[in-house]
């Protein structure tokens, strides 16, 4: 989303400073912002769904950077199904439930009010989520080597972290496009954060056992009482 905004504000602050004339005919230019509600909805969500793949795709290979040269074990092989179990709940959160009606919300708008809620929605909720499974990563990669053991403060809470931030960002995703419920995932992401004192008395394979509950108790409630919300994992197209 930065080359939407760099050029509208180099834009404003050029036609701030022209004489009438000339910030005429800078209004007469086709903006990046004009190119955006041109845009096709299906086009706009498809790519920034894209960018949500690739980040997942890096939560799968944390997995195997974590076990490193460590010889296959019951402990390992469990640590790992639970984290892929955990990538892919949240996988499912917005490739099923919420892309296709992102998409049917962005062909509804007025082209000329499709730029502000394309920023709010997959610039400033999108970069939450992105980094909310980044730290999922980085949580994953320092925890499945040490499954059996006591985990310290910091990588439980990054990897519970992570969940949670995904999940606020999420919520803020939601609340722009008016695409509820929110209050199953606001829920899942104030039940993430016990997960952390709990892999410190136990061990972080319990950890990740407690966030895959968590998740799979938030889509089940989801699907329960909010069965209209489920799209193909498709879209509208």
């Amino acid at each position: 989303m930065i080359q939407f905004v760099v050029p509208q504000l180099v834009q404003r602050v050029a036609a701030s400073g022209a004489r009438p004339a000339e910030a005429e005919a800078a209004s007469a230019v086709t903006t990046v912002s004009d190119q955006l509600g041109g845009m096709s909805a299906e086009h706009l969500v498809e790519r920034h769904g894209l960018l949500l793949i690739i980040v997942f795709g890096e939560s799968v290979i944390a997995i195997g950077m974590g076990t490193g040269s460590l010889p296959l074990s019951v402990g390992i092989a469990a640590g790992a199904f639970l984290a892929l179990a955990i990538a892919s709940a949240l996988w499912w959160m917005y490739f099923v439930r919420d892309e296709g009606r992102a998409e049917e919300v962005f062909a509804e708008t007025a082209p000329e009010k499709r730029f502000k809620l394309a920023m709010l929605a997959y610039y400033y909720a999108f970069l939450l989520m992105l980094l909310g499974i980044a730290a999922f990563a980085a949580g994953v990669k320092k925890t499945i080597g040490h499954l059996g053991e006591h985990l310290h403060t910091g990588p439980a809470l990054v990897l519970a972290g992570g969940v949670a931030v995904y999940l606020a960002g999420d919520l803020a995703f939601r609340a722009v496009l008016g695409i509820g419920p929110a209050r199953f995932r606001a829920a899942g992401m104030l039940l993430v954060l016990p997960t952390v004192p709990l892999a410190a008395a136990t061990a972080g394979l319990w950890q990740l056992l407690a966030l895959v509950l968590v998740l799979l108790a938030v889509l089940g409630a989801e699907a329960r009482w909010a069965p209209a919300a489920v799209t193909s994992a498709t879209g509208s197209g």
